[in-house]
């Protein structure tokens, strides 16, 4: 069956974007430094937000985008990491 395959690969390729999507989650979460030296890697990362979100993965990609926000150097959370806050 086509449609059967069709769906198949459909739920395969979900899964696989998730963990990508995942991955990329906690890269930006343990390396934002990578996105803020770097104005190239920046609007790289703020393109591919939002191509996540017209496919539909809105929840994730907001997730992200706000994980990266409180890490901006001189957030609260940023300077907790750096323990410049106690």
């Amino acid at each position: 069956d086509s449609e059967e395959t069709a769906a198949e690969m459909e739920k395969k390729m979900r899964g696989l974007r998730l963990k990508a999507l995942n991955l990329l989650r906690k890269w930006v979460r343990t390396h934002p430094y990578v996105f803020y030296e770097n104005e190239r890697q920046y609007a790289l990362l703020r393109n591919l937000l939002a191509c996540v979100r017209l496919t539909g993965n809105e929840k994730l990609a907001s997730m992200i985008e706000s994980e990266f926000e409180e890490l901006k150097p001189g957030s609260n959370v940023a300077m907790v990491r750096r323990g410049t806050i106690m």
